[in-house]
């Protein structure tokens, strides 16, 4: 089977950008207290304010983790056709459960202290080995399911090659990704979230796994491997569809978004999901919206950054242990600057900065302890 040979720096790069956002939308959800992030500090905010980190965390929330799923599906099927199944089985395992596992372990349970502050009657070390006796500490995942969810659709991906394995004919390359099949990719993400959340709406979910956002996460990976699979990643993020519709949700989305919450109402759940039109319409908006700044971003990073920089490549390549170590720091300065008083807003952006940069910190130090390189 033909795979796509030329490294896509961009891409990578991409990835670690996106890791950024995630920090910054735990950081938001810190100070708006919106979202699912576990620690709010100080009051809600003002309604000015609040509207500000609401709008930008649901349009940065509309696409993150998807584009992190649809990166994970491409190469994903790049590994298969080089490793095969079963290598590529063993390496994901090592790759996101033992870190998973390691960090639900040693560094979960000193976030939860930290949140709980006060409330926490032991000390450090008491409240550690207490954490460690209770057997849902397994399935307290923190930000981790991110990792675990992967396992998941890797491993059935992975079962899936194994009995349909690619020893046929390669697949035909594309030289265009055509409008009409991401119209119907975005009919797609939006029906089947929309039907999920009739059942499972937002917020609704088994410890940190949210079922709501399940439909995406799959589809987008699916979607990274058909675009392997025709070696098309590179056609689709260069072709002006990507670039002019990117344009299109950047510029529209925020005007729509403020259309539907005029029409629909003040109850905010009927936005989450139910027999409701506004939840409907909200799953429409949100993976809408979702495609056009995922394909937005896939455009500027391969026009403006397909270059082998070693600073970009260091960074990247540490991604995933900036993503894994990055709650424990940013909980940290957090607390730590609870006494300080000022606008929500300026803080958010202090934390964020602080939080990205000594999280890369964290992880190019554990990057260089022996054993634990090849897991973060």
């Amino acid at each position: 089977m033909a795979v796509e040979k030329a490294r896509l720096y961009w891409a990578d790069y991409l990835r670690a950008f996106v890791v950024m956002l995630v920090i910054n939308y735990h950081v938001c959800a810190t100070y708006s207290h919106a979202g699912g992030w576990e620690l709010k500090i100080g009051k809600a905010p003002s309604f000015l304010i609040s509207l500000v980190f609401k709008v930008w965390q649901t349009h940065i929330h509309s696409f993150f983790m998807g584009i992190l799923f649809f990166l994970a599906g491409y190469f994903a099927h790049l590994s298969v056709a080089r490793k095969g199944a079963a290598a590529f089985s063993k390496e994901r395992f090592m790759r996101l459960f033992v870190p998973s596992l390691v960090y639900m372990a040693l560094f979960h349970p000193f976030v939860i202290l930290m949140i709980k502050g006060d409330l926490a009657p032991r000390s450090p070390v008491d409240f550690y080995l207490y954490y460690l006796q209770k057997t849902s500490y397994l399935l307290d995942t923190g930000h981790l399911w991110f990792a675990l969810f992967l396992l998941i659709i890797s491993a059935m991906f992975a079962w899936y090659r194994h009995f349909r394995p690619l020893n046929g004919s390669p697949d035909a390359p594309l030289d265009k990704v055509e409008p009409r099949r991401i119209l119907f990719a975005g009919l797609a993400l939006a029906i089947a979230s929309a039907l999920v959340r009739i059942w499972f709406p937002i917020r609704y979910g088994f410890h940190d796994f949210q079922p709501c956002y399940f439909p995406q996460y799959i589809i987008a990976f699916a979607c990274g491997v058909y675009l392997a699979r025709h070696k098309a990643l590179a056609v689709l993020a260069n072709s002006e569809e990507a670039r002019r519709t990117g344009i299109l949700a950047l510029c529209i989305a925020p005007l729509l978004l403020a259309a539907l919450f005029m029409v629909g109402g003040k109850t905010e759940t009927f936005y989450f999901g139910g027999l409701h039109w506004q939840a409907f319409a909200f799953a429409t908006w949100e993976q809408f919206t979702g495609l056009g700044l995922s394909l937005g971003l896939l455009s500027l990073f391969s026009r403006k950054l397909n270059v082998d920089s070693p600073a970009l490549r260091w960074m990247a390549d540490r991604s995933f242990g900036v993503y894994v170590f990055h709650a424990i720091v940013i909980v940290a300065l957090s607390v730590l600057l609870k006494p300080v008083h000022a606008n929500p807003l300026l803080l958010a952006g202090v934390v964020t900065v602080a939080g990205i940069a000594l999280s890369y910190l964290v992880a190019g130090i554990v990057n260089k302890i022996p054993g634990l390189a090849k897991l973060f």
